[in-house]
């Protein structure tokens, strides 16, 4: 395998996406987040972060019915099969998952958000 690297100026890397989207491989960082928080921020056509460009008109409906169902049985099915079709169909690789602390109580100080994410590793108990 050979590769070559293009390097891009960080200040207009997405400001071309048809560009980015148009090159072989990428790599991303995104901050940990629960399936329903990443789902509309990066997948579909009405994301508006969708680094695969993957979006089809059967994705988009099940996205919009997932989104809409309080049932917690019914919405953990429409899931599964959101996560099927990307398995089956989308570009992405996802190797892994960073372990993440998402909650807190009264008397947590030092809380940061990183794209709109709690983070907690300056966090400190106050009381």
């Amino acid at each position: 395998m050979t590769l070559t690297v293009e390097e891009a100026a960080a200040d207009t890397y997405f400001s071309d996406f048809a560009t980015l989207l148009s090159t072989p491989l990428q790599g991303f960082y995104l901050t940990n987040r629960p399936p329903a928080a990443n789902i509309a921020a990066n997948l579909g056509s009405g994301a508006p972060f969708n680094i695969t460009g993957y979006a089809t008109p059967a994705f988009d409906a099940l996205v919009s019915e997932f989104k809409t169902t309080v049932d917690d049985d019914a919405r953990a099915k429409k899931l599964v099969e959101l996560q099927t079709m990307l398995h089956e169909d989308d570009g992405a690789v996802v190797w892994g998952f960073a372990e993440q602390l998402e909650a807190a109580v009264p008397g947590v100080a030092g809380v940061t958000l990183t794209n709109s994410i709690p983070q907690f590793g300056s966090a400190t108990l106050t009381s």
